[in-house]
């Protein structure tokens, strides 16, 4: 469309150029033969006005539109920009979170990025890509600044592979936060658990925050696993059920950090 524009302005100035040496050349053969020369005058003037100004509307279309060519492409360009700003704000937000989070722990905290996702059947695990100089091994447990990821299983160069607690063969020892409850948590759904050994008769409320009981040696003690949403019992059977939402929203995890349970500050 632009280029159609261009050969129109090129095509409009030669003809207006044309028509301007053409009453050049009437004005002057009858500049001084005809007595009329005033009436020729204003007749020349009149219809270069009529012609003229077509053309200078059109024009003034043109630069209209040229302008708003040039308006939408700054507007596109600022549109980027203000994404690319609200992207870095929300990243500083989740890392502060993080080095707030970090600062509060006796354990030595290692950044680190995800990178994927592995949706195999009945597997739940993430990718991160690591520093090369971290030590990261096998076991050290993942963590958000809401609660517990889940471990490492496995670490390559730059990468590492982390076991979600969402894995169905994922499991920790556990404890009731209010109550003192103590059990095992083990994946059972997506972004669900239950806690496996809780007596009937055991204090246990629909909102209570499960956390890890440290009575292993491979998750420090008070790492949050979630909040009991659902308790199912029946006075015939010796343990209740409590399932326990996740506190991590995986989704939307993009900064974890790893936790080197072996260098204890």
């Amino acid at each position: 469309m632009s280029r159609f524009f261009k050969k129109y302005d090129t095509l409009r100035d030669y003809s207006l150029l044309s028509l301007l040496l053409l009453l050049s050349l009437i004005l002057m053969f009858y500049g001084d033969k005809n007595e009329n020369n005033a009436g020729i005058h204003l007749i020349a003037f009149v219809m270069l006005d009529k012609i003229n100004t077509p053309i200078l509307a059109l024009q003034q279309v043109l630069n209209t539109e040229n302008e708003n060519s040039l308006l939408k492409k700054e507007n596109a360009f600022l549109q980027m920009q203000l994404s690319r700003l609200k992207e870095m704000e929300q990243e500083n937000g989740r890392l502060r979170e993080l080095l707030g989070f970090k600062s509060m722990q006796m354990y030595p905290m290692i950044p680190a990025k995800v990178i994927g996702y592995n949706r195999q059947a009945g597997i739940s695990a993430i990718q991160l890509e690591i520093s090369r100089e971290a030590k990261i091994k096998k076991n050290m447990p993942v963590l958000s600044a809401r609660g517990l990821v889940g471990k490492v299983l496995q670490v390559s160069g730059r990468y590492a592979t982390c076991q979600l607690v969402t894995d169905r063969n994922f499991s920790a020892a556990a404890r009731v936060q209010r109550s003192r409850v103590e059990a095992i948590y083990q994946a059972k759904e997506e972004e669900v658990g239950q806690l496996i050994g809780v007596h009937h008769r055991s204090d246990v409320l629909q909102g209570d925050v499960v956390v890890t009981s440290g009575m292993n040696s491979l998750f420090p003690v008070g790492l949050v696993l979630g909040v009991v949403t659902r308790i199912e019992k029946d006075e015939r059977e010796l343990f209740q059920k409590v399932y326990v939402k996740s506190a991590v929203e995986f989704a939307k995890l993009e900064e974890v950090l790893i936790v080197n349970t072996e260098d204890v500050l």
